[in-house]
């Protein structure tokens, strides 16, 4: 997308935010992300069975109902819906604004044998929001940048092996054992040749076989 249609985008996003908090400000907060979607979509399909349109107003689900249709219909978030389509083809254009709260591992396409070889897997950092709705204007920027860090580190745990105060756990390896994995993954076909398949590195695996 281009960065003017990426900036409105994320302004969509943030008014959906903001007005989901006014709704759910007396509730729990993981109702107010659990539900929020499910409710939605419960709807949507009320809607398709021709259900009384009244039965809905009667209830407080409509007022999130018009904040997704809201989304739905921006024309930033329109064009993103563009933007995939180029690259993936047809889909339900019902995007869950929820979801970009939430990180993700995202598995990318297979475009080329070393893409295929390293068999990665990529992290998509969530759009950050202060949930705070009166924010001290006041507050230092270094607190402020902080306190944002914090809130994104938090959500990442979610995808991290933590500990009982959602720190993320690290394995280190050892340096005196790095040759000796690095012999074995070559010995299962596992070295830079395989990882980077260019001409450079095979020369390059092909010298380390002799010196080795």
């Amino acid at each position: 997308m281009k960065r003017k249609d990426s900036k409105g985008f994320i302004k969509e996003v943030m008014k959906f935010y903001e007005g989901l908090s006014k709704y759910y400000s007396a509730k729990n907060q993981k109702v107010y992300w659990k539900d929020a979607y499910e409710e939605y979509l419960q709807n949507l399909h009320r809607q398709q069975h021709k259900c009384s349109f009244k039965d809905i107003c009667m209830c407080n689900t409509k007022k999130i109902l018009n904040l997704y249709d809201d989304f739905n219909n921006a024309i930033p978030t329109i064009r993103l819906y563009h933007a995939i389509e180029r690259d993936s083809g047809n889909f339900d254009h019902i995007i869950n604004p929820v979801e970009m709260y939430l990180p993700k591992i995202v598995t990318p396409r297979i475009i080329d044998q070393r893409i295929k070889n390293q068999q990665g897997l990529f992290m998509l950092i969530p759009i950050d929001f202060d949930p705070d709705p009166n924010p001290k204007p006041d507050l230092d920027p270094e607190v402020k940048t902080k306190k944002r860090r914090n809130r994104i580190q938090s959500r990442i745990n979610t995808l991290l092996y933590t500990n009982k105060e959602n720190e993320a756990v690290a394995f280190t390896i050892p340096c005196c054992m790095k040759e000796k994995i690095r012999k074995e993954l070559s010995n299962i076909g596992i070295s830079k040749s395989f990882i980077y398949p260019d001409a450079t590195h095979y020369a390059e695996d092909i010298a380390d076989s002799y010196l080795n």
